[in-house]
C-alpha cells in the first residue's frame, strides 16, 4: 500500500472541506470551480484526487461516515451510545445538506450507494444492540431503522439558513427520540 505525502493529503481534506461548504451554498450542481478556488488549490489538484463530481460526492459521502462512524466507535463501550451517534448526525446533517440532496437523487441501485447505506446500517448495529438490550428503546428498533431516519432528517435541511437548518436538525432529533421511545437521559 502506497503513503500518500502530507501535503497530498492535505489538498485533500481541503478540497472535501471546500467542497462542503460550496456544495452547501450552491448545491451539488455548483461549479467545481468553486470548490478549487475554495481549497486553493489547482484544477488537476482536483481532478487528481477526484476524477469527477460522482467520485468528489461519494468522497464527501465516505468522509461524513467515517465521522459517523468515529462518534459510534468513540461511545462503544456505553448503554446510551445510540442517542450520542443520534445527536452527532442530527448536529451534522444540518451541515451536509448537499449529500442528502445527492444521495436522495442517486439511483439506490448503484454499487457506491448501496455500500454507503450498508455502511451507515453497520455503524448503527452495535449501538443499537446495546440500547435494546439496556431497555433505554423500543425493542422492536433494528439498524436498518435509521437509513429512512438519518433520511428523513437530510430532508428537512434544504433551501434553509444555517439557523433554520439547526433548529431544524433539533426538532428532528427530538422528534426521532420519541419514535424510537428513548427512556435515558436526552443529554449527551
Amino acid at each position: 500500500m502506497t503513503t500518500r505525502r502530507a501535503d497530498a493529503v492535505q489538498n485533500r481534506i481541503q478540497l472535501l472541506r471546500a467542497a462542503e461548504s460550496v456544495f452547501l451554498e450552491f448545491g451539488v450542481t455548483a461549479p467545481l470551480d468553486l470548490i478549487v478556488d475554495r481549497a486553493k488549490v489547482s484544477r488537476a489538484t482536483l481532478f487528481r484526487n477526484f476524477a469527477d463530481r460522482q467520485a468528489l460526492t461519494m468522497a464527501l459521502l465516505e468522509f461524513a461516515l467515517q465521522e459517523v462512524q468515529e462518534a459510534a466507535d468513540a461511545v462503544a463501550d456505553r448503554d446510551d451510545g445510540l442517542l450520542v451517534v443520534l445527536r452527532f448526525i442530527a448536529d451534522h446533517v444540518a451541515f451536509r445538506a448537499p449529500l442528502h440532496e445527492y444521495w436522495h437523487t442517486s439511483n439506490p441501485h448503484l454499487p457506491e450507494i448501496q455500500a454507503a447505506l450498508d455502511r451507515l446500517v453497520s455503524i448503527f448495529a452495535a449501538p443499537v444492540t446495546r440500547a435494546v438490550k439496556a431497555g433505554l428503546c423500543r425493542e422492536d428498533l433494528m439498524p436498518t431503522d435509521f437509513v429512512p431516519l438519518v433520511t428523513m432528517m437530510g430532508t428537512l435541511v434544504f433551501g434553509r439558513t444555517a439557523e433554520e437548518r439547526r433548529l431544524l436538525a433539533d426538532r428532528s432529533w427530538r422528534l426521532m427520540l420519541d419514535a424510537l421511545k428513548y427512556s435515558g437521559s436526552e443529554e449527551v
